[in-house]
């Protein structure tokens, strides 16, 4: 019997991770090649959106101000400009209005009569009083086409210091689809990469689970993929133009942003217990993670209930985020190298787990939406090569240790000479047979002794006795492949058990006469010198085997007994036998 070979196991492992690795790496690279250059899309000038984002802003105090929209302006004012609805913009039909609001609504006006609002009403939806985030897209009527058109806004959450007021756009559906489609491919790309890797681990954890061995870690991941993904992908607004259920994306979107540093957490606890690194430190990191439990449970119920909402209480996210952040750059100095099994693990753990969570931060404000989306898929995804690593090291580790132990303890319980299972093994069978711990109808035991082997061992030296325990290991091995329920141990240095479970009086017959046939045709290789074998066996019923009082070491005895009494009368002869 070999070992496995580990080589075998690293290139299996690799390999199956490889095209994921090289897709993070490419989505890498594209998304920080993209997120350099400055965003256009190319139209033909009749036909490419117009832009207002330069206009005269008039406050609801009276205030009128030159503004490049968009702008952070006093939430406790209403503010209104002026533009003209050109049907210039759309040639291949009636030009479309675009505004995509932040927790703000507008109107729109044409000489007093309100032609659209979107204001939300006393009684609106508790769950999402601000708004949340909302991307309208409307014609505009063909009556009031190259008239002056006046837009107002005015903030959805009167607690807050300011919001933003956005530019807009008009042009044809089509043209502003496709405006809006390009600035979000990056966010839409990274997000279906994130959500297929979060896929794909799920799919080897489960593989890992039915295998009974630890997936804890790769779950995490994968929640964290699935998490980074979707968070990307709600705040696209494509995704807010397709899915018209604002309370639905508001929910989601600021779901995920207390789950990912959730995640982070998780992992971070993962990092340190794989390092056998268990103090005050791993104490104080569990304690947050149940307090970011409680913040997303507390939350939920505070939305639900209509007391606040989750925009409400952003800064309380924020804040244990920070903390979190915080914490992990305190406790990296007062760690000593040899308290942890690997610190190069552990320190390059810290830098994606901390950016994460304070890209989380930036990437939350509408004033670093763009480049903290970029930098947070960036760092996320040279988290997960990290942590990808991180768990195929610990897994063929682990596996590796598997096959060790599995090897000794095939050694425990294996003759390497005979390929068969030894005494050790067949003492724990017979004790679960003591114990009447088995189950069958009938159970013929037959024991087998090779004739002379002492005398062979003397006269023609150990490797022609060692050769002939192989040749009985091979008959005794093809015997077990051939029936089912037969089980073969090498006893002694020249004795074998047989266990035939729920086998015919026909079948055991068979089994004596290849043993016989197969050892008297067998002739050694250096001597000439042939083997034969004695045998004696003895049936147990079911009925004997559950009555009480019955003994296995007798029965045990008595096969021993007719074993030696055909020894010593027939000499290789398999002929006696005694049924009981």
């Amino acid at each position: 019997m070999k070992k496995t070979n580990k080589s075998l196991v690293y290139v299996f492992l690799y390999s199956s991770f490889a095209f994921a690795v090289i897709l993070l790496i490419f989505a890498s690279i594209y998304v920080y090649t993209n997120s350099t250059l400055e965003k256009s899309v190319s139209y033909p000038i009749s036909t490419q959106p117009k832009k207002i984002d330069r206009v005269e802003l008039k406050s609801s105090d009276g205030n009128v101000e030159k503004m490049n929209l968009p702008v952070k302006v006093d939430s406790n004012k209403k503010y209104t400009f002026t533009f003209l609805a050109d049907q210039n913009t759309a040639e291949d039909g009636l030009p479309y209005l675009c505004v995509y609001l932040s927790y703000s609504s507008f109107t729109l006006r044409s000489d007093g009569e309100v032609l659209y609002s979107n204001v939300l009403k006393d009684d609106a939806n508790r769950i999402a009083k601000s708004g949340g985030k909302r991307f309208e897209i409307l014609p505009i009527p063909e009556e009031y086409l190259g008239k002056t058109l006046e837009i107002e806004f005015e903030s959805n959450i009167n607690s807050f210091d300011s919001f933003y007021i956005p530019s807009i756009y008009i042009g044809s559906r089509a043209a502003i689809m496709e405006l809006y489609f390009g600035d979000d491919l990056e966010e839409i790309f990274s997000s279906l990469l994130f959500i297929s890797t979060a896929f794909f681990l799920f799919v080897i954890a489960i593989n890992f689970i039915v295998k009974k061995h630890s997936a804890f870690e790769i779950l995490i991941i994968s929640l964290f993929s699935l998490s980074v993904g979707f968070y990307l992908f709600i705040r696209t607004r494509v995704a807010h133009y397709y899915i018209r259920n604002y309370i639905l994306t508001y929910t989601i979107e600021y779901s995920l942003f207390m789950i990912i540093p959730l995640t982070v957490l998780l992992l971070f606890i993962v990092v340190f217990y794989e390092n056998l690194y268990k103090s005050w430190r791993v104490k104080v990191l569990e304690i947050l993670v149940f307090i970011f439990i409680i913040n997303f449970i507390s939350q939920f119920l505070i939305t639900f209930t209509g007391l606040s909402e989750f925009i409400m209480m952003k800064n309380f996210t924020a804040f244990l985020i920070v903390l979190f952040v915080s914490f992990i750059f305190f406790i990296i100095p007062t760690i000593k190298v040899k308290e942890v099994k690997d610190i190069n693990y552990l320190l390059l753990s810290v830098f994606p787990l901390s950016c994460v969570g304070l890209l989380l931060l930036f990437s939350s404000d509408e004033e670093y939406c763009l480049h903290g989306s970029a930098c947070v898929i960036v760092v996320s995804m040279f988290f997960l090569l990290v942590h990808f690593l991180s768990f195929i090291n610990t897994y063929v580790k682990s596996l590796d240790e598997s096959l060790n132990n599995k090897f000794y303890e095939e050694l425990a319980y294996f003759d390497i000479l005979t390929s068969l299972k030894n005494r050790n093994a067949f003492n724990l069978m017979f004790t679960e047979l003591e114990e009447k711990n088995q189950k069958f109808d009938k159970l013929y035991l037959l024991l087998f002794d090779i004739n002379n082997l002492k005398v062979i061992n003397d006269n023609y030296g150990h490797n022609t006795g060692d050769e002939i325990l192989t040749k009985a290991g091979e008959i005794f091995s093809k015997i077990e492949n051939m029936y089912e329920d037969v089980f073969v141990y090498r006893y002694g240095g020249d004795e074998f058990v047989m266990l035939c479970f729920n086998k015919s009086e026909n079948d055991i017959e068979r089994i004596l006469e290849i043993v016989k046939k197969e050892s008297e045709e067998y002739i050694s290789s250096e001597n000439c010198t042939s083997m034969n074998m004695a045998a004696g066996y003895v049936l147990i019923t079911k009925k004997e085997y559950e009555s009480t009082g019955y003994s296995m070491i007798e029965a045990l005895k008595r096969a021993d007994k007719l074993m030696y009494q055909n020894k010593a009368e027939y000499k290789g002869s398999i002929k006696y036998e005694e049924k009981y």
